[in-house]
């Protein structure tokens, strides 16, 4: 099972892990990996180049640990805070299809999929 957790700040998403792996299929054939590691690099590379943030971490395999710096601009952070937003809302859809493979811990999160 892929294992998500959401950090927060007063309601602002800060950053987010994933870790495991759904098992849904072989690998190299899992959609549900591929969906989850898709979403997630996007994010990553996408507050990195968009908001100047330079490599941050380089994901290991089945591990990925992202968290916004706090010395970023107020421009920027809501920038990357769009962003985040956006893959999290993707995780959280892409969980209410496949609720037996993913588990999202979402400290004080508003999205829910019941």
């Amino acid at each position: 099972m892929i294992q998500i957790r959401i950090f927060r700040e007063q309601s602002k998403i800060r950053g987010f892990e994933v870790k495991g792996h759904a098992d849904f299929a072989e690998e190299g054939s899992d959609i549900v990996c591929a969906a989850i590691s898709a979403l997630s690099l996007t994010g990553v590379f996408a507050s990195e180049r968009l908001c100047q943030l330079g490599r941050i971490k380089e994901p290991e395999k089945g591990h990925l640990i992202f968290n916004l710096p706090t010395d970023i601009s107020k421009s920027l952070e809501q920038k990357a805070f769009t962003i985040l937003e956006t893959v999290i809302i993707g995780m959280y859809e892409t969980a209410k299809n496949y609720p037996d493979y993913i588990n999202i811990y979402d400290e004080g999160g508003e999205y829910t999929w019941n």
